[in-house]
């Protein structure tokens, strides 16, 4: 597996007694592997060295998709620097952490690591790709205990997984969804369902029913109240991606004639981003 000769695709390495020292091993090999999609260290005592090795190992990898760490001995300390590593990387999408040391203070780790409020920019540069954090309720330990208070922090964590991360992720979407359907743009899409959620209707979901039933008339006040959080580069991408402005359901038959709707809707959005400042004045 070191030499990259190999194509193997899952590699399962349960109860094998793995430390520290072979943790690093299989770092070594993820941070070069381009085949290996499921990989499984669960019930070793990887501990949180071992995990700080394969959280950089992480930011090389672009193939792994599944990744179980269950009962691995991990404290916080570990789950901060995976969950700071996986802002790097963009294709795992499962990953298992029931049954580690975690508190409530890891929780937030990888709150964080999927919804970083602290700023437009970091919202944007947040992992858009993780799915599901596997076992969510077996994260309940005498670490961290089934308070409302983490309970409510265990929903957060989750409401953004499924509202966000899985949105544009399901079979239905894709297929609705061809023409426009490529990894850079559905990663833009989610960033800007987090940028909307935070910025315009952060208590409940129905933030959605806001954006989504906006009439165009309304964009230019919109990106004018944006534009006082965040450069005009991000801006320009969350409106780009609201979803009443892409996923709005096009003719079947003009679709075929061509892309000018499509052409249409990028040169309102270049206007009104080059008209910030009087949108702005307006507010």
């Amino acid at each position: 597996l070191l030499s990259g000769e190999t194509r193997v695709h899952e590699l399962y390495l349960e109860h094998n007694r793995i430390g520290p020292e072979g943790a690093t091993c299989i770092a070594s090999i993820l941070s070069k592997d381009k085949h290996l999609t499921d990989v499984s260290l669960a019930n070793n005592p990887v501990g949180s060295v071992g995990v700080m090795a394969i959280a950089s190992a992480l930011e090389q990898n672009s193939s792994l998709e599944r990744l179980d760490l269950s009962n691995c001995d991990i404290d916080d300390d570990g789950i901060q620097k995976l969950a700071h590593s996986l802002k790097s990387n963009s294709t795992l999408k499962y990953l298992n952490l029931e049954g580690n040391y975690i508190s409530s203070w890891g929780i937030h780790s990888l709150l964080k690591c999927v919804y970083d409020t602290s700023s437009m920019q970091s919202l944007w540069e947040s992992n858009h790709s993780l799915r599901a954090f596997y076992g969510q309720r077996s994260m309940y330990s005498p670490s961290f205990p089934e308070t409302a208070a983490n309970r409510q922090l265990i929903r957060q964590l989750g409401e953004i997984l499924a509202t966000c991360n899985r949105r544009y992720s399901v079979p239905s979407w894709y297929a609705a969804n061809a023409l426009t359907n490529t990894p850079p743009k559905i990663t833009a899409r989610i960033a800007a369902c987090k940028i909307l959620r935070h910025y315009v209707k952060e208590e409940t979901l129905e933030y959605w029913e806001y954006v989504e039933g906006m009439e165009e008339k309304l964009v230019p006040n919109v990106i004018g109240w944006l534009a006082r959080h965040g450069d005009v580069a991000i801006i320009y991408g969350v409106v780009r991606d609201m979803p009443w402005l892409l996923e709005k359901k096009v003719d079947r038959k003009a679709s075929r004639g061509g892309n000018s709707m499509l052409e249409k809707k990028e040169s309102m959005i270049d206007a009104s981003v080059e008209n910030k400042d009087r949108m702005v004045n307006l507010m």
